[in-house]
C-alpha cells in the first residue's frame, strides 16, 4: 500500500512488510488543558495486556519501534467490532504514516482518498521480522494489532471511526453532567418501554399459543363434538369405533331380533326378511361433520354444536316387502289347493249322452292378512299370528254341469227320394263325422273329416250337380250331409267360416239354406266359440231322414237359434226346341225340364226362451242358375 507525504512534491513509495501493521499516530499537542478523563476499574485481562511486552512497530521509514514509544505518542482507544464488515475488510492493509517528520494526517479520510495508494500483497501476517518476533503467539494481542485485525474484518469504515477523534465535552461541570443525566432517563425509558412491550407481546404470543392448544384439542379429539346426538343419545365421549361398536351390539340386535311365530309353519326373524339400517352411515356422518377445513373453522364448528346441538336418526328398515311378500307367496304354494270344476269325462255316441267328473273344493291361503298381520307384529317388536286359509268352492259343480251340457241343437232333412246308392253315399259321409269332438277354438273341415270321395274308401256312384247341370259321380248325394250339418251349426251357435251353396236348387231344403262341397273346390268350415267341447252326431233313421246333432254347453237362458231364409228374386227359366226327326210330325216332348233361377239371403235369428226374437243377422246370401227347358218336336 503506498502514502503520500504531505510536505513532499514527489511520491515516496514505501515498501512495508505483510505482518507489519501502522501505529496509530498520536495527536498534536494541545496548549488547552487535558481532558479529564474517568478512570474506570481495571480487570485482569486490561493489567495482563498492558503489563505485556511490546509488539513492534513500523516507522514512516519502514524501521520497528517498541510498544512503549507506540503508546506514549497514541493514546489507547478500544475499538468496536463490526462484524457485518468483516467480508469487506478482508485483504485490505493498514496505510502507511503520513510522513516521517511525524506530521499528523488530516484525517483517515483524506488518506482513504489519496490515489497513490496501493494495496500491501495478501501474505502470511503471521511471519515474523526479527528474532524477538518468535514468541508473539504466546503475548497478549496489543491495541496496534488488534487495530490492524479489525480492519481488515470491518474495512475503512472501521478504520474512519477508530482514528476520529473522541468528542469534545461541554464546559460548564455540572451542566454536563445534567445532560448526561436526563440522556441516561431517556435511554432507560426507552428501554422500559422496549420492554413493556415485549412482555406485553410475550403475553399475547402466550395467549395465542394457549388458545391455539385449546383449539388444536377440541378439533383433534377423537370422539364426537360436545352437542351430537343420535336417536336421542349423546354420543359426545364416545368415538366412532366405540359408537359403532355399541350400536352393532347392544342397539341394534333389539331390531334384527324381531321376531314372529306364523301359526305351525315356524318362526321367522326380521333378519331372514331382509331387516336394513343405515347406522354406520349416519353414525360416520355425525362424527366427520365439521372436521373439515382449516383449523378456525373446525373449531368454530365444534362450537356453533355446542351451541346448537344437532340430532341425528338412524333410518331402519324392520322388513324388505319384497322378501315378506316371497315368504308368504312360498306358504300359499304349500296350502293353496285349486279347486276342481265338474266337467265332461266323456261322450256316448251311442247313447248321445255324457259322463261328467266330480267338482271339488280348494283350500286358499289368506295372503294378504297374513302379510298385514306380520308386518303389524314386526313393527312392534315380537309375536305370533294365525293362519287363515280359505275353502275355495268350484265354479262348476256336477249338478250345473250336468244341466248346462246337452244337446244344442240339431237338424233334419229328407232322403226318402234317393237311390241306393245315394243313401250309401250319405251313411258312408255320416260315419266318418259321427263322434267328432271339436275343442274350444277349433275348425271343423267338411273335407278333411269325410275325406276324399273314393270308392275304397265306399262311395258309390249318384246323381250330382256338376257345372250347372245334373250328373253321376262318385259320392253322389253326400251334399246333403254338408247341407244338414251346416243348418246344425248355425243353430248350434258355431261360427260359420266357410260356405257354398249350389249351382242349382235343391229340393230336400230351402232356398238359400243348403250347403255344397267339393273334394277339390269347395268346403264347409266352421268354428267351435262355445268356450267347451263340443261333440257331432249324426245318424240316419229307419225313416230315411238325416239328422244331425251337436252336443255341448247349451245356450244361456235356454235361447234358441232359428235359420230363415228369403228369396229376394226369381229368374225365369228359357225354353228350347230341337227337332227330332223320329218323332212324328206334329209331336213333342220335354227332353229335359226347366228350373227358374233364384237369389236368397239367409238369416240367423236368436230367440229367448218365452219365444221373444232377440236378433235378427244377416248370415249369406245365394245365388241359383236358371236351367233351361228342352223340348223335341217331329217333322
Amino acid at each position: 500500500m503506498t502514502a503520500k507525504h504531505s510536505n513532499s512534491a514527489a511520491a515516496e513509495i514505501i515498501d512495508i512488510p505483510e505482518d507489519v501493521r501502522p501505529v496509530r499516530q498520536a495527536p498534536k499537542a494541545s496548549a488547552a488543558a487535558p481532558r479529564r478523563r474517568r478512570k474506570r476499574p481495571e480487570d485482569g485481562a486490561s493489567k495482563a495486556r498492558r503489563e505485556a511486552p511490546a509488539a513492534r512497530k513500523v516507522s514512516a521509514a519502514g524501521e520497528a519501534v517498541p510498544k512503549a514509544r507506540c503508546e506514549a505518542s497514541t493514546p489507547r482507544k478500544k475499538p468496536g467490532p463490526n462484524p457485518s464488515a468483516a467480508e469487506n475488510a478482508r485483504g485490505r492493509a493498514p496505510r502507511a504514516a503520513k510522513s516521517a517528520q511525524g506530521e499528523r494526517p488530516k484525517g483517515r479520510a483524506a488518506a482513504h482518498r489519496d490515489p497513490s495508494r496501493k494495496s500491501i500483497p495478501q501474505g502470511n501476517h503471521r511471519k515474523q521480522t526479527d528474532s524477538g518476533m518468535q514468541n508473539r503467539v504466546n503475548r497478549p494481542e496489543s491495541p496496534a494489532k488488534r487495530r490492524g485485525r479489525l480492519a481488515e474484518i470491518h474495512g475503512d469504515m472501521f478504520l474512519e471511526a477508530w482514528d476520529a477523534p473522541a468528542p469534545k465535552r461541554r464546559k460548564g461541570g455540572h451542566g454536563s453532567r445534567d445532560g448526561g443525566s436526563r440522556t441516561a432517563v431517556a435511554v432507560n425509558l426507552l428501554l422500559l418501554t422496549c420492554i413493556a412491550a415485549m412482555a406485553a407481546l410475550g403475553g399475547l404470543l402466550v395467549y395465542r399459543h394457549n388458545v391455539y392448544l385449546e383449539m388444536k384439542q377440541v378439533v383433534e379429539a377423537q370422539t364426537f363434538y360436545e352437542g351430537t346426538t343420535v336417536d336421542g343419545m349423546d354420543v359426545s365421549d364416545m368415538t366412532l369405533v366405540s359408537a359403532l361398536d355399541y350400536w352393532q351390539n347392544r342397539v341394534e340386535p333389539a331390531y334384527s331380533d324381531r321376531s314372529v311365530q306364523v301359526g305351525e309353519a315356524g318362526t321367522v326373524t326380521a333378519r331372514d326378511l331382509g331387516y336394513r339400517s343405515d347406522y354406520e352411515e349416519v353414525l360416520s356422518n355425525a362424527w366427520s361433520a365439521g372436521r373439515h377445513g382449516s383449523l378456525e373453522q373446525r373449531y368454530h364448528s365444534a362450537v356453533q354444536r355446542v351451541a346448537h346441538p344437532v340430532a341425528y336418526s338412524v333410518d331402519r328398515a324392520v322388513y324388505s316387502t319384497q322378501l315378506l311378500d316371497a315368504y308368504v307367496r312360498a306358504m300359499a304354494a304349500k296350502i293353496d289347493t285349486p279347486a276342481v270344476d265338474a266337467g265332461i269325462a266323456s261322450f256316448d255316441t251311442s247313447s248321445y249322452s255324457f259322463v261328467f267328473t266330480e267338482s271339488q273344493t280348494g283350500r286358499r291361503l289368506d295372503a294378504e292378512g297374513l302379510k298385514r298381520q306380520m308386518a303389524q307384529v314386526l313393527d312392534a317388536g315380537s309375536g305370533s299370528v294365525e293362519v287363515s286359509v280359505e275353502t275355495v268352492q268350484p265354479a262348476v259343480t256336477t249338478e250345473e254341469v250336468s244341466s248346462r251340457y246337452g244337446m244344442i241343437a240339431s237338424a233334419v232333412t229328407n232322403a226318402s227320394s234317393s237311390s241306393s246308392n245315394r243313401l250309401k253315399n250319405i251313411k258312408c259321409a255320416m260315419s266318418y263325422i259321427n263322434g267328432v269332438c271339436l275343442k274350444p277354438g277349433e275348425t271343423f273341415s267338411f273335407n278333411k273329416v269325410v275325406g276324399r270321395r273314393t270308392t275304397d274308401r265306399g262311395f258309390r256312384m249318384a246323381t250330382a250337380y256338376s257345372g250347372g247341370s245334373v250328373t253321376e259321380e262318385i259320392g253322389g248325394g253326400i251334399c246333403q250331409v254338408s247341407t244338414t250339418l251346416f243348418n246344425c251349426a248355425v243353430k248350434s251357435d258355431l261360427e260359420i267360416v266357410e260356405r257354398h251353396n249350389h249351382s242349382l236348387t235343391v229340393g230336400y231344403v230351402d232356398k238359400g239354406k243348403d250347403a255344397t262341397v267339393n273334394w277339390d273346390s269347395q268346403d264347409l268350415k266352421f268354428k267351435n266359440t262355445t268356450g267347451g267341447d263340443v261333440y257331432i252326431c249324426c245318424l240316419m233313421t229307419s225313416d230315411k231322414r238325416v239328422r244331425f246333432a251337436i252336443f255341448g254347453k247349451m245356450l244361456e237362458n235356454g235361447e234358441t237359434i232359428t235359420v230363415e231364409a228369403v228369396t229376394t228374386k226369381t229368374i225365369k227359366y228359357d225354353t228350347q226346341y230341337e227337332v227330332n226327326p223320329l218323332l212324328p210330325p206334329g209331336q213333342s216332348r220335354v227332353v229335359e225340364p226347366g228350373k227358374n233361377g233364384y237369389k236368397a239371403e239367409t238369416y240367423k235369428v236368436r230367440w229367448d226362451a218365452a219365444g221373444n226374437q232377440i236378433s235378427k243377422e244377416l248370415l249369406c246370401k245365394s245365388f241359383y242358375k236358371a236351367k233351361d227347358q228342352i223340348i223335341q218336336v217331329g217333322q
